[in-house]
């Protein structure tokens, strides 16, 4: 084997073990104590933090509606059932998801390297009080669902949230998955 192969093994063997490691600082600074607020279960937080390291972001290098939302129905479904019996949440999941993705689609070395940003124009935003009320001020659909908690969240309701939400963006001309840091900058 020449000195060129061998560089070439190790060059992408630290690769791929920067991405491991930058996928999961992404995955630790995604959830906290506040983003799974309210639910009082011992080892939540860390249950979504391992649940978001183990999840395979090639799949969601894809311009298909249709396959990004079935990544996101899987991927929720999988870190749902990681999360400790008491505080398993459809929603909760989802937002976890959602943050992580976003934190994911915002770091240089992972985007280039997965190529998220084919799908940029499918990520959701993460739904908490903050953003729902956001959606709420700026939407003119006055059938917007009631907002309970971020744990009360089931497919139908974010649904609807994440359609008003794609409205408000499309007439602000960025991506949905953006509207968060508007609504959290501009508090």
């Amino acid at each position: 084997m020449s000195l060129s192969n061998i560089f070439c093994r190790f060059a992408l063997y630290w690769l791929m073990t920067l991405i491991t490691d930058i996928q999961s600082y992404i995955a630790y600074g995604s959830v906290g104590a506040s983003t799974v607020r309210g639910l009082r279960t011992k080892g939540v937080v860390d249950a979504c933090r391992k649940a978001l390291k183990q999840t395979d972001l090639r799949k969601f290098a894809t311009s298909s509606e249709a396959r990004f939302q079935e990544c996101l129905d899987i991927e929720t479904a999988r870190i749902k059932r990681a999360i400790p019996s008491t505080a398993r949440h459809w929603g909760v999941a989802r937002k976890v998801l959602n943050i992580f993705l976003r934190g994911c689609l915002y770091n240089i070395y992972l985007n280039q390297h997965f190529k998220l940003s084919k799908a940029e124009h499918l990520f959701e935003i993460p739904l908490d009080s903050i953003s729902a009320k956001a959606i709420k001020l700026n939407s003119d659909w006055e059938n917007t669902p009631r907002w309970r908690g971020v744990k009360y969240v089931t497919p139908d309701v974010s649904h609807r949230y994440q359609e008003l939400a794609a409205d408000i963006a499309k007439q602000r001309n960025i991506c949905r998955v953006h509207l968060d840091a508007l609504f959290w900058g501009g508090r």
